[in-house]
């Protein structure tokens, strides 16, 4: 919450908080009673109120609280809406910029894209985050202590990608948004086009729209559903599971299109 009281007012801050308190009142007159996320469901009567940041009887500290008490129940259930996912592309923009912040990435994730790379695949990036934030994320990968920092500059990842998509081009629990990826890449189909994720819901989505599927698993991840596992094969009989990158090239056969 500091980062953004210390730059209430600021353009970028203006833009994202205003695109957010547009997105609740949308929320609020939709006619729904609840709004979804990855991880749960939440009803509208329990979503923390945005002040108008407009409404001269609110005072600033007002409006920063009811920014941030909104911003706490979209990351409890893990929304994935585009205005969330701008405010928080700010916010790791400074972060990542002052050195305060490293993305983190699996070590196995390395070794693969150099493997990709060697091979011509052409290699993107689907994320809920926002282009940005991506591009921030994967431009500086290493050590986040400050100790480990100092000895290890940041790893630059970004040449080894073709281009980004984030929630722009849709949801990505929905099928039609890894059609529009496929419309977009030149010579791409989807049947020469493999999606890896943790997430059984974007795993069924992608399948849905006739993509090879890689569901990855990792310590931490939410444990596999039984029946979206089922549903999922039904459609994509060929989907693999992974606990590494690496395990990807045992599965499939990567080349340039």
């Amino acid at each position: 919450m500091s980062f953004i009281t210390e730059r209430w007012g600021s353009q970028p801050i203006v833009d994202d908080v205003n695109a957010l308190y547009r997105l609740y009142r949308d929320d609020k007159s939709s006619g729904v009673d609840h709004i979804v996320g990855q991880k749960g469901v939440l009803t509208l009567d329990r979503l923390p109120a945005i002040l108008d940041p407009s409404d001269p009887t609110s005072s600033q500290q007002d409006k920063i609280q009811s920014v941030y008490d909104n911003c706490i129940a979209l990351l409890d259930i893990d929304r994935k809406a585009t205005p969330f996912k701008q405010l928080q592309g700010t916010l790791f923009k400074e972060a990542f910029e002052s050195d305060v912040l490293r993305g983190q990435v699996y070590p196995d994730v390395f070794e693969s894209v150099d493997l990709w790379t060697q091979s011509n695949a052409s290699v993107y990036i689907y994320s809920s985050g926002s282009i940005a934030a991506q591009k921030l994320l994967f431009g500086n990968c290493g050590p986040t202590t400050q100790a480990d920092q100092k000895q290890q500059a940041a790893i630059n990842l970004l040449p080894k990608f073709k281009g980004h998509f984030d929630t722009t081009i849709g949801s990505k629990i929905e099928s039609t948004s890894y059609t529009n990826i496929i419309n977009q890449i030149d010579s791409a189909t989807a049947d020469t086009t493999l999606f890896v994720t943790d997430s059984q819901k974007e795993a069924l989505a992608a399948s849905q729209s006739n993509l090879n599927v890689a569901i990855s698993i990792r310590p931490g991840n939410t444990p596999l559903d039984e029946s979206l596992t089922q549903q999922i094969k039904s459609i994509n009989p060929s989907v693999s599971t992974i606990t590494s990158f690496i395990d990807l090239f045992n599965h499939y056969t990567f080349q340039q299109q």
